[in-house]
Parts: C-alpha cells; structure tokens; sequence
C-alpha cells in the first residue's frame, strides 16, 4: 500500500476510533457482515471492510458471483460530487492490469436515515468461485485534487478536518475465498 494511502487509511480509522468505533462495533453494528452479504446468487464484498477493517479477507459462499462494492459518503451533494470529479478508481484482478473503473460509479443519492449523499460502485467480477477457491482484488482510488467528506477529521482533539487527496487516497486489497 503506498504511504499517502495508508496515511489517509489510517486517520481515516483513527477517527472512526475517535468518534467510539471499534473494529468489533464496525463488524458488529454495520449494516455488512463480515463474512458476506449476499443477495440471490451475488456476493457484495466491500472494499473498505475488507481491507481496511477485516485485513484484506472475505469469505463468500461457493457458487456466488463476487460483487466488489465501494461508497463514497458526504455531508452534502456538493462534496460527493467534487470527489466524483476528482477519482480516477481502477480495479485489478487477480494480480492483473488495473481497469479504470471510474466512470462506473453511481448517481448521487440521499440517504435520509444518516443526513448523508452518497455515490455507489458495485463492479462485479465475473467470477463465481468453488468451495476452497479465492481471488483477489484491488481497488485504488487516485484522486486529482484534494477531498473532504464534511466529516472526518485528522484526529480527535483538534476537530481539523481530513483531506483525502491529491494522489492515490485509499487502496483496498482483498482476497475473497468461497466457503
């Protein structure tokens, strides 16, 4: 992971933390499971959790189509909107060339529940695994310009808020493994 991405990752966890977040209420209290979320014959694996909070492992159940999914949140639709401006997203599988992605994301909405907008990417693999089998992926978002989502701050004392940008912001590695 490069240094400016694990940087970003890292303040970015810290304030989760901050805010009362542990890494057992994240996989606890999400709306995602940490071993998967599936719908139909779909497994959704999002890139953030996988890497970020589980470590860079999923588990999907054999025979699902994986579906890498990544979200973007802000306080308001202006922000969301200057990130999608600014993200240039590639996704690799298994090791193999980076694909821009970047125009693959979703319209902005609200999500009324939070107070937050939203944009959503939900690319899937082609892959649907046997029992025993894994895959990897890689999702890097680069961005062109600087981003903040009205939210998080660099850490919990100074209420500065935290910029993602310019360069690669997040890089999420992730090995799914069918169960």
């Amino acid at each position: 992971m490069r240094a400016t991405a694990a940087a970003s990752i890292l303040a970015f966890t810290s304030s989760l933390v901050a805010m009362g977040c542990t890494r057992e209420a994240a996989i606890t209290d999400a709306p995602i499971r940490p071993s998967f979320s599936i719908q139909g014959s779909t497994a959704v694996v999002p890139a953030f959790v996988c890497a970020v909070i589980l470590g860079g492992d999923w588990t999907v159940p054999a025979g699902a189509e994986v579906v890498v999914d990544q979200r973007w949140e802000a306080r308001n639709r202006g922000l969301v909107q200057s990130f999608l401006n600014a993200q240039a997203t590639t996704l690799s599988l298994n090791g193999g060339p980076a694909v821009d992605v970047s125009g693959s994301w979703g319209p902005i909405a609200p999500v009324p529940a939070d107070g937050v907008y939203r944009a959503e990417l939900a690319l899937s693999t082609g892959t649907s695994l046997s029992a025993g089998q894994s895959m990897t992926f890689d999702l890097v978002l680069p961005l062109s310009h600087r981003v903040h989502d009205g939210f998080t701050l660099e850490d919990g004392t100074s209420h500065k808020p935290l910029f993602f940008g310019p360069g690669v912001a997040f890089d999420f590695p992730c090995r799914v493994t069918a169960q």
